[in-house]
């Protein structure tokens, strides 16, 4: 099984019409958490992920995932 965002537009495309809202719930200078709201994706689903990031040598990383979606 492959995961991850580029496997998933690949397979299913992008979605240009999706609403989305990005939140910074705590930053740090080398640590964030964020939310992120999306509705009607590639595949119709709406979702909620929450990230925890991390800076090292000026680049940010994801380094944790949590992932909610939301039942039609």
């Amino acid at each position: 099984m492959r995961c991850g965002h580029r496997y998933f537009v690949r397979e299913n495309g992008t979605a240009p019409d999706s609403p989305t809202r990005i939140d910074v719930l705590g930053l740090t200078p080398t640590t964030a958490v964020v939310k992120v709201d999306m509705e009607n994706d590639a595949i119709g689903a709406d979702y909620i992920d929450f990230h925890t990031l991390l800076e090292q040598d000026g680049r940010w990383q994801i380094i944790a995932k949590v992932y909610h979606q939301y039942a039609r």
